[in-house]
């Protein structure tokens, strides 16, 4: 289905403005869409992730590391399984 095509159909969630945004920039940005607790909470989790990831010197089943990754300069390139680590991801 092409975007004029899509556009087309009256909006049912999204706004038209939004629906248009994506066509011409490929992504759109949602306001308030995560409430400011969980974002104060998910940010306390990564923060803990990031410093527990400065103990490690190459990747295992929890971490990802990425080049150049040290206990000062650490270098997280992923957290696997974060639902796994905390309930914070689910």
């Amino acid at each position: 289905m092409t975007p004029e095509k899509v556009l087309s159909y009256s909006p049912q969630v999204l706004t038209q403005a939004q629906r248009e945004d994506y066509f011409e920039n490929g992504y759109i940005k949602v306001e308030n869409l995560i409430p400011e607790e969980t974002l104060i909470e998910l940010q306390g989790v990564i923060a803990k992730v990031l410093d527990e990831s400065r103990k490690e010197t190459k990747s295992g089943s929890i971490f990802d590391l990425g080049p150049g990754h040290s206990s000062e300069i650490p270098v997280l390139r992923r957290l696997k399984k974060p639902d796994d680590y905390d309930e914070v991801f689910w």
